[in-house]
């Protein structure tokens, strides 16, 4: 095996040399239009433009619109910032700060990209500014009803960019952050007219989303009209991309339904210490823009996970990972063992134990062919190599206690989890962990999820509630290993609006599964940290907020309750609706009216720790009603 080069520290900054790009300049000759105009319509506002010429200096800039900004919202006509505050308030049962800043602003990036984009797809009346440029609030679309509280503070204030032309008419970006206990981009792309009037290009704008999504509605205003046909090349990154020997997956859906940000607001872009030492490498030049990699150290110093971005023109970011090639949704690798026989033990690729993924886990100082031996080839006959060195970090960080450690299994005829012992030895010959090395030169890990750290989405519970007797069916996108009905291609039941469940002649309270979810877990920044004496009232308050009743709360509290941890103190986390859509999508047949799911992630603290609190959105329950909650339960 090839010796890699360890990355050297660089604080967020690209290892190729990059000049400072020189500031567009803004040249403010002034042709002042001024429209005036209030719509009261769902909390609907609409401001007043005026025109400004901003000149080329190393993109051509055409005339754009700038809007008056209320800075405030004490600034509003009084009637329409009451009717705000009062929606606003009674959503989140807060009272509503009178200061109102813009969805986002965008970090400095003074690097200079445009050396690299020299092999971008070429499409003629297409112009492209070296970075985005703030126009302000164009208020080109709304948010009422229930969908106010999922912008917080920003209500219906909003900052737009323009990315560059096209035929001579500008394009424009809002990033909207739909939000719920934690947040997700959604974007908005319009383009401007001659007329004045403005085009939402639906390919590329998660307007769709918006506005069908079950909390609330988002909408343009009269003076924007829905455009389906406008493509733009650059945006048309194919679902896989292919760079070198290597296939790496856009994962940002069918183009930016995963949300979207700017390139300089990623994580790509960090300076900051305390994010987990980013370290930022460029790849290769692609015909949307640059490659880079990022590894993200997992705070051992030896392993980290790895992410892909490329940055589009204009300064947007599409992410992408890496695809393996020969592990499937069931987690089991594709390997053929030197002896013959082919494998049949699921494996984590992530390395760490949750219940969702972290991308793939690799080292950032390459293990020494002495401390690796070769077991076998995958399908596509790549080499792979168990770690047999007992003292290497792969296997140390599994073995806390010494040179024996549990695993545990789950025994199908007594319906219970076991647990047994299991040394250094009996884990290395077993296979416990593997590493194989892509054509980048870069060592993946592989933990075998029986003997490695242990860490499933435990008891996630359903709870069907339709309006009238119906059959329901309901598929989940995750690796389901336990479930109570059996779950197969999923779940297909008689419910009643009791809440009873009939399958195959039994009758159920709920759908009950353990298991992996496919998409990605979060990674936490806020939470509460409280007494564990105190943690499962504090548990229970945040669930009657969320929306769910007596009997699933205590359903909850019944199972979470033994397993609260033996610590003085206990840090938690919720994943809401949003984040368990994108972990383990739930899709039901009918649709429901109202859907609310709650997971919780905690673990014990020997000494307090401050941590930003989470906010808890409430949710009426309306119509055909399907609630769930669950939680991660690690070993």
């Amino acid at each position: 095996m090839e010796n890699q080069t360890p990355l050297p520290p660089n604080n967020g900054e690209s290892p190729v040399p990059l000049p400072p790009v020189e500031p567009i300049a803004k040249d403010h000759t002034q042709s002042i239009i001024i429209a005036v105009g209030i719509v009261f319509a769902a909390l609907v506002l609409a401001g007043a433009y005026v025109f400004v010429s901003l000149h080329k200096v190393e993109a051509p800039i055409i005339p754009v619109p700038v809007v008056e900004q209320y800075e405030h919202e004490s600034e509003l006509p009084k009637d329409t910032d009451e009717l705000i505050a009062e929606a606003f308030s009674k959503v989140l049962d807060v009272e509503v700060s009178k200061e109102s800043e813009f969805a986002h602003s965008l970090r400095n990036d003074n690097t200079d990209y445009s050396q690299y984009y020299q092999n971008l797809v070429d499409q003629p009346g297409v112009e492209w500014f070296t970075g985005p440029v703030e126009v302000g609030d164009l208020q080109l679309f709304k948010m009422t009803g229930e969908a106010v509280q999922y912008s917080y503070g920003n209500l219906n204030h909003f900052q737009y960019w323009q990315l560059g032309t096209i035929n001579g008419t500008p394009l424009y970006v809002t990033i909207v952050p739909w939000c719920e206990m934690g947040c997700v981009n959604k974007s908005l792309y319009f383009l401007g007219t001659p007329e004045g009037q403005y085009e939402l290009l639906l390919k590329y704008s998660d307007y769709e989303d918006l506005t069908n999504d079950f909390y609330g509605a988002v909408f343009a205003t009269s003076t924007v009209q829905l455009n389906d046909t406008t493509t733009i090349l650059a945006f048309d990154l194919p679902k896989t991309l292919m760079v070198g020997s290597e296939t790496l997956v856009v994962t940002d859906g069918e183009f930016f339904s995963s949300g979207r940000d700017f390139f300089a607001n990623s994580s790509f872009n960090t300076t900051d210490e305390s994010e987990n030492r980013y370290l930022r490498e460029f790849v290769a030049d692609t015909e949307y823009g640059p490659l880079f990699r990022l590894y993200r150290d997992l705070g051992n110093g030896e392993t980290a996970d790895v992410d892909y971005a490329i940055r589009l023109p204009g300064g947007l970011e599409a992410t992408l990972s890496q695809e393996d090639g020969f592990i499937g949704d069931d987690r089991v690798p594709l390997i053929q063992w030197l002896d013959g026989t082919s494998n049949t033990e699921a494996y984590r690729t992530d390395g760490v134990g949750s219940c969702g993924g972290f991308g793939s886990e690799v080292m950032l100082q390459p293990i020494s062919e002495s401390s690796l031996e070769l077991v076998g080839h995958t399908y596509n006959e790549i080499p792979v190599y168990s770690v047999i060195d007992p003292g290497n970090i792969l296997i140390t960080r599994l073995f806390t206690d010494g040179d024996v450690r549990s695993y545990y299994e789950y025994n199908e005829v007594t319906g219970r989890t076991e647990a047994f012992d299991l040394t250094k030895e009996q884990f290395i010959a077993a296979h416990g962990v593997l590493i194989f090395e892509d054509s980048f030169g870069i060592q993946h890990t592989l933990t075998n999820t029986k003997y490695g750290p242990q860490a499933e989405c435990a008891k996630p519970v359903v709870y069907l509630y339709p309006e009238t007797p119906t059959t329901i069916s309901v598929s989940l996108d995750a690796l389901v290993t336990k479930s109570d009905p059996l779950y197969e291609d999923g779940w297909t039941v008689l419910a009643y609006p009791s809440g009873e469940l009939h399958s195959d002649g039994e009758v159920y309270e709920y759908l009950f599964w353990d298991g992996y979810g496919n998409g990605e877990y979060p990674v936490f920044d806020s939470g509460f940290v409280v007494p564990t004496s105190e943690a499962m009232s504090l548990m229970r308050e945040h669930l009657a907020t969320m929306g769910f009743n007596e009997k699933e709360i205590s359903d909850f509290a019944e199972f979470w309750t033994p397993h609260l941890p033996e610590e003085p103190y206990t840090r938690f986390s919720w994943i809401g609706t949003l984040g368990m859509e994108r972990l383990a999508k739930l899709s039901i047949e009918p649709v429901p009216d109202t859907m609310i799911r709650a997971f919780i992630d905690f673990k014990g603290l020997s000494e307090y720790e401050s941590i930003s609190p989470q906010t808890i959105p409430h949710r009426e329950r309306r119509g055909y009603v399907v609630t769930e909650w669950g939680g991660l339960l690690r070993e």
